[in-house]
């Protein structure tokens, strides 16, 4: 039912043309779909569908819509009694999902097209739950829980933190759920994993409360958020994650996947040699932006002991990143190889084999000294490495191994553009950053309207979707980009900088805090729509600024204090 037929002997038929849909009992149910939908609305051939045990043929142009409700039952005939016992229950939940669904609808502006396809992800992105989960030392609790599609069965650390990141801005009942649902009570696991290990619920987490201002949800979690924290620091006793001789991370002692990104190709060539003793940057660049956000948090609840540790962190991690990943050659982070002290860097048949995302992600993560900055935004907005039509790609487009049709490797991803969207923020470049967000919202959005399901992702050449239809898990990111560009939210930075904004009887005022981060920073504010303002930072000249039709206004603030106040007033208020 997937683009993973070419992988199972069962297929019948290519990629794009037929379905296989897995053979099983009821419990497989939860799968299928409507073959009109995967196919388009426009099937070119005969195509088989398995439901259950039973098969149904549709001739070429044929369309099929079913509604189904998903049993467990032992067989065709318990399946069709407990469905038929159970239909009031049924009937409840359904009309109580409509009901979220309305709420959750009113809360999308934005162009027509964008905001149909934000309902559409929010409604997938909802509804992909699967049940039971079993969690428990004796796995004696069954639980609903969130999933990336519903053709996967268990608690995905890094997609669910993205799909958290994402819910935030529809959904932050649900959303806060989804967050403590990956910390055990008892401490008797720092918090559920399974995939790529990265503290995909911290960024959550501080999402969540830069969405919602909730300081309640910020101080009653702060501890979990530490908890995953100290984990990737290497600070809880029983992480493999720091390496005792250099002081760096290194997730590849839990899961295959480093960054979430499959087949990355220097990622594939660690797996070739075989050596624990290679790093990849992702997972200390990613440990930082944690200890950026919980910095931020500690300081909004005043926690100083936490503050100043978290700060000594960032320090030694960021000194860490430069002394031994940093290649000036290639201009990049590279993969740091501490066998030979004479070959540092990692290479692929002699070129330098981090040539993608995981070689620039000090920039998201704000590590880049003054005189790199102008560097990494070149490269990661050049067309012909980086920034394709369709938004970013995961491998450098000049590189020897990039592959056009590979899975990450030539691929355009959600998660990325979230992390990068608020890296050039982070440094003011509010241009880029705008260009970037937008060309990533409308490539997943035109191909969801062209074959009518959120994708997973789409490719970089043409905007054709990928993979798994229904996939939501590492989409979800997307809604949060909306909600900043369009929708309610009301100030969107980087990690180094937070901006909470209040109104006024006059205007708004802007409280903008960087502990550390001094020069220009981007922000993104709400206010109202079509209106021209005066904005006067503290200690500063007055600057003009002018809002969308969606009320929205790019800030470039230039940062000389860990405390910067902002006045914004309508224009012709301001004049005397």
């Amino acid at each position: 039912w997937s683009s993973n037929a070419r992988k199972n002997n069962g297929s019948i038929g290519p990629r794009l043309r037929h379905y296989a849909l897995p053979y099983g009992d009821m419990r497989r149910a939860a799968n299928f779909i409507s073959t009109a939908n995967l196919l388009g609305g426009n099937a070119p051939v005969a195509t088989v569908v398995c439901v259950g045990n039973q098969f149904r043929t549709l001739g070429a142009k044929r369309k099929l819509k079913e509604l189904m409700i998903v049993s467990t039952g032992r067989s065709e005939q318990a399946a069709v009694n407990q469905i038929a016992a159970e239909r009031e229950h049924v009937d409840g939940r359904i009309a109580e999902l409509r009901r979220k669904y309305a709420r959750h609808t009113k809360i999308f502006t934005g162009p027509t097209q964008v905001a149909s396809f934000a309902k559409r992800l929010s409604a997938q992105t909802l509804t992909n739950i699967n049940y039971p989960g079993l969690l428990g030392k004796r796995r004696q609790h069954k639980v609903c829980y969130y999933t990336p599609a519903k053709h996967y069965g268990t608690f995905y650390l890094w997609d669910m933190g993205m799909t958290g990141i994402g819910m935030s801005s529809v959904a932050p009942d649900q959303a806060s759920d989804l967050f403590r649902q990956y910390f055990p009570a008892d401490d008797c696991v720092p918090f559920l994993a399974w995939g790529t290990m990265l503290p995909c619920h911290v960024f959550m987490y501080w999402n969540y409360y830069q969405v919602t201002r909730d300081r309640a949800f910020l101080s009653d979690n702060f501890h979990l958020a530490m908890r995953m924290y100290n984990f990737f620091a290497g600070h809880d006793k029983r992480s493999r994650i720091r390496d005792a001789a250099t002081g760096l991370l290194s997730n590849y002692g839990y899961f295959c996947n480093a960054g979430g990104w499959d087949d990355y190709p220097a990622q594939q060539r660690y797996h070739q040699i075989g050596s624990n003793r290679i790093f990849p940057v992702v997972c200390t660049a990613q440990t930082v932006i944690a200890a950026k956000m919980l910095r931020l948090a500690a300081l909004a609840l005043d926690k100083k002991a936490e503050y100043k540790s978290l700060c000594a962190d960032i320090e030694q991690l960021e000194n860490l990143l430069y002394k031994h990943h940093w290649n000036e050659k290639a201009g990049l982070f590279s993969y740091y190889d501490d066998r030979d002290p004479h070959n540092r860097f990692m290479t692929i048949d002699g070129e330098e084999a981090n040539k993608g995302l995981d070689g620039l992600f000090g920039l998201a993560s704000g590590s880049l000294k003054p005189e790199h900055v102008e560097l990494f935004v070149k490269t990661i907005t050049d067309p012909a490495r980086f920034l394709s039509p369709f938004g970013l790609t995961t491998v450098d487009m000049t590189a020897g191994y990039y592959k056009p049709g590979g899975y990450w490797n030539g691929h355009v991803w959600a998660p990325p553009s979230w992390f990068f969207f608020r890296g050039l923020l982070n440094y003011g470049r509010v241009s880029q950053a705008k260009t970037l967000a937008s060309r990533v919202i409308r490539s997943f959005m035109k191909a969801s309207a062209t074959h009518g399901y959120i994708v997973e992702c789409v490719d970089n050449r043409l905007g054709h979707p990928e993979h798994v239809p229904y996939f939501s898990g590492l989409t979800a990111p997307l809604l949060d980009l909306i909600g900043s560009l369009y929708g309610p939210r009301s100030t969107t930075t980087g990690p180094d900088v937070d901006a909470e904004l209040s109104r006024t009887k006059l205007g708004w005022n802007l409280k903008v805090t960087s502990p550390t981060h001094r020069g220009w920073t981007g922000i993104l504010l709400t206010l109202d729509a079509n209106r021209r303002y005066a904005m006067k930072p503290s200690g500063g000249s007055v600057v003009q600024i002018k809002s969308d039709a969606y009320g929205k206004a790019w800030l470039r603030l230039d940062l000389h204090s860990d405390r910067t106040d902002v006045t914004i007033t309508p224009a012709e208020a301001s004049k005397p």
